[in-house]
C-alpha cells in the first residue's frame, strides 16, 4: 500500500503517543521541515511566543490525556515537544500568522481580527495552501443511504509524508483517520468505534484568541456515539479559532455541517430528510458574516457550486468531488487525498485515494466504520 497505516495500542496516552512518534519519526521530521512550517516556527518564537505558551497552558490544563499524548509524540519522533505542540495547534498559528499577533499577546489581550498588512516573504510558503486546500460534500438521497465526499489539498511535499492512523487507546476506545504527520487524531478526517466519522474543513473566523484549539475539541468530540453528543463538544464555548465539520453517524443515518465562528456563535446544518445536502469549501456557509478571510480558491469553488442544480443521486455528489473544470476545480492540482464514505442500510465503508481521482480508480485502501483499516 502506497499509504502506510500504522496500528498502535498502549496502555496511556503517552504509551501511544510514544508508538506513533517513533513508526511516524521520519514523516514527522520531514514535515517539520517543509517551507510551510517555518513561518509558524519563527511566530512562536517571536512575536507569537507569549501567545503560543498560553494556548499550550490553556490546552494542557483542558485535554491532560491529549497533553501527555503530545509529550509520548515528541518523545518516540525524538523532537522538541514545542514542534508537536505546534503542529496540534495549526490551524491557531496559521491564523496568528495571516492575521499578525502583536508581541506579548496573552489571555488578557484582546482578540485580533483580520488586518491589512504588508505581505512578507513567507506568505509565499501559504500560496499553495490558499490556493486549493479542501471541499466536502454531505448528502442524502431519496433512499435514505448518506455519502460524504472529502477531498484533502495541499501540496506533493505534504502527499508524500502522511499517514493513516489505527489506534487503540485505554478503555478500548478505537479511531482510524488522518491527520497531518505529528498531530494526534483530531484533525482532518477521524472515526471511532462508535460508527461516527468527521472531515475538517479550515475555516478563517473574524477573530483569534487564546482558548481550546480546534484539534482538540475535535478530538473530545469524537469520544462521542451520538450524533447530538458530537454537536455538543464541537460547539464548546471558550474556542480560540473556528472549525467547520461534517459529520456523519452510520446507527443514526444522519449528518450534519457544524460551523463555529467567533463569540461563541455556531451553526448546524442537518442532514436527515431524504435530498438534503451540504457542499463546503472552507469559508463558512451559514455564519457567512463570520468569515474573517478566504482563499480565491474557496471563492471562486463557492462561486461555481452556487450555480449548479443540487445533486440527484451519490454518483452526482462523487462526480463533483472529481471535478477539474477551471476556477471551480475541486480535484486540482493540490489534492493528493479523497475519501467517499458509503452508508446504507448494509453498513458504512469509507474508501480513501491516495494522490489518483476517485472516478474511474481502485480506492487505495478501506475500511468499514466501527472497525480498523481492512485493505
Amino acid at each position: 500500500m502506497s499509504l502506510p497505516v500504522f496500528h498502535i495500542t498502549g496502555g496511556s496516552f503517552y504509551e501511544v503517543g510514544v508508538a506513533h512518534g517513533r513508526v511516524a519519526k521520519d514523516r514527522i521530521r520531514g514535515f517539520l521541515d517543509l517551507p510551510y512550517i517555518g513561518p509558524l516556527r519563527s511566530l512562536r518564537r517571536s512575536n507569537g511566543s507569549v501567545f503560543f505558551k498560553e494556548l499550550v497552558k490553556h490546552n494542557r490544563k483542558a485535554f491532560p490525556d491529549y497533553a501527555d499524548e503530545i509529550s509520548g509524540i515528541a518523545h518516540g519522533a525524538q523532537v522538541e515537544e514545542d514542534e508537536i505542540w505546534m503542529l496540534n495547534l495549526l490551524g491557531e498559528l496559521d491564523g496568528g500568522h495571516r492575521y499578525g499577533i502583536p508581541s506579548g499577546m496573552t489571555s488578557a489581550s484582546p482578540p485580533i481580527s483580520p488586518r491589512t498588512r504588508t505581505p512578507t516573504p513567507s506568505d509565499s510558503a501559504c500560496s499553495s495552501f490558499d490556493d486549493g486546500h479542501c471541499s466536502s460534500f454531505i448528502f442524502k438521497d431519496e433512499s435514505g443511504d448518506l455519502l460524504l465526499a472529502h477531498n484533502e489539498d495541499w501540496d506533493a511535499d505534504v502527499a508524500d509524508l502522511i499517514y493513516l492512523l489505527d489506534v487503540t487507546y485505554p478503555g478500548d476506545e478505537h479511531l482510524v483517520g488522518f491527520g497531518y504527520p505529528g498531530q494526534f487524531l483530531g484533525f482532518a478526517i477521524v472515526s471511532n468505534h462508535h460508527g461516527l466519522l468527521f472531515t475538517q474543513n479550515s475555516v478563517f473566523p473574524q477573530k483569534l484568541e487564546v482558548g481550546l484549539g480546534v484539534t482538540f475539541v475535535s478530538r473530545l468530540a469524537m469520544k462521542a456515539a451520538r450524533l447530538e453528543d458530537a454537536i455538543e463538544v464541537l460547539t464548546t464555548p471558550g474556542q480560540a479559532w473556528g472549525i467547520s465539520v461534517n459529520l456523519l453517524s452510520q446507527s443514526e443515518k444522519i449528518g450534519a455541517n457544524v460551523e463555529v465562528g467567533a463569540n461563541g456563535r455556531s451553526h448546524v446544518r442537518y442532514i436527515a430528510e431524504p435530498m438534503a445536502y451540504a457542499p463546503h469549501f472552507n469559508q463558512y456557509s451559514h455564519l457567512i458574516d463570520a468569515t474573517g478571510w478566504a482563499g480565491p480558491g474557496s471563492s471562486a469553488r463557492t462561486a461555481h457550486e452556487q450555480t449548479k442544480e443540487p445533486p440527484g443521486c451519490l454518483k452526482d455528489v462523487t462526480h463533483r468531488l472529481c471535478n477539474r473544470d477551471g476556477a471551480g476545480a475541486v480535484y486540482n492540482r493540490t489534492t493528493f487525498l479523497s475519501l467517499i464514505v458509503e452508508a446504507t442500510e448494509r453498513g458504512a465503508i469509507s474508501s480513501l485515494w491516495h494522490k489518483v481521482p476517485p472516478c474511474g480508480s481502485q480506492p487505495t485502501c478501506v475500511w468499514h466504520l466501527g472497525a480498523g483499516i481492512v485493505s
